[in-house]
């Protein structure tokens, strides 16, 4: 074939397949990233989504204990436990992709009195550890999210 009047020296056979085997694991490994990194932000929105409904619920209780309440291990006030139970439930259905299950992801919750003229305020934490769809426990990065509002009745037991 010529070109501008230059012959090529030899056949260009499988010139497109050397480019495509080049190029392949860069295209392969980008859209790996790109599906790990939409996975992440899921999982982001939907803890951000659970914080909300938890907070929402937890402002709601009538009598709540003062003080800040952890799970795991236990929570020994009642109803600091029924607002673990409740975002745990949350939790089960939003499809998260958390190292170990759902059994790690960290929830806490507190109910301060602040000094009069403020009312008191709650505050609902969640804490994860995601899970890479490809990179597995090399990758596997810290999500802790937080709220917190004023507490809807008169104060924290």
């Amino acid at each position: 074939m010529a070109l501008f009047g230059i012959k090529a020296r030899g056949s260009e056979s499988g010139v497109a397949i050397l480019e495509f085997a080049l190029i392949s694991p860069v295209l392969i490994i980008f859209f790996l990233a790109a599906t790990d990194f939409t996975l992440y932000l899921q999982n982001y929105f939907s803890l951000s989504h659970v914080l909300r409904e938890g907070g929402r619920y937890l402002a709601g209780i009538d009598i709540l204990e003062s003080g800040t309440f952890s799970s795991p291990p236990t929570v020994v006030a009642p109803r600091h436990r029924v607002v673990h139970n409740r975002v745990r439930l949350l939790l089960s259905g939003a499809s998260l992709r958390v190292v170990g299950g759902v059994n790690t992801v960290n929830i806490e919750t507190e109910c301060v009195n602040n000094p009069a003229p403020d009312p008191p305020t709650v505050q609902l934490s969640i804490s994860s550890t995601y899970s890479s769809l490809f990179l597995g426990s090399v990758a596997t990065p810290q999500m802790a999210l937080t709220t917190r509002g004023p507490y809807l009745f008169q104060s924290c037991l």
